[in-house]
């Protein structure tokens, strides 16, 4: 869900050592390199990590802020 804020508010996509601060997880490598529901993708320069597929983290950003 971060990484889908930070991809609305600035297309380039979110630093990787700002979403590994922001949220401890020591699966966030995997979440990258490996299949799941909600992947993340590295930019050109893989300094910067982006939504997999925008359109579902649109449509989940648009849940969220629905309260639903």
């Amino acid at each position: 869900m971060i990484a889908a804020l930070a991809e609305y508010c600035y297309s380039g996509g979110l630093y990787y050592p700002i979403l590994e601060a922001a949220h401890a997880n020591v699966e966030l490598k995997d979440q990258i390199y490996l299949d799941y529901p909600l992947p993340l993708a590295c930019a050109d320069d893989d300094d910067y990590i982006l939504p997999l597929h925008a359109v579902v983290a649109d449509r989940i950003l648009l849940l969220a802020s629905n309260g639903n």
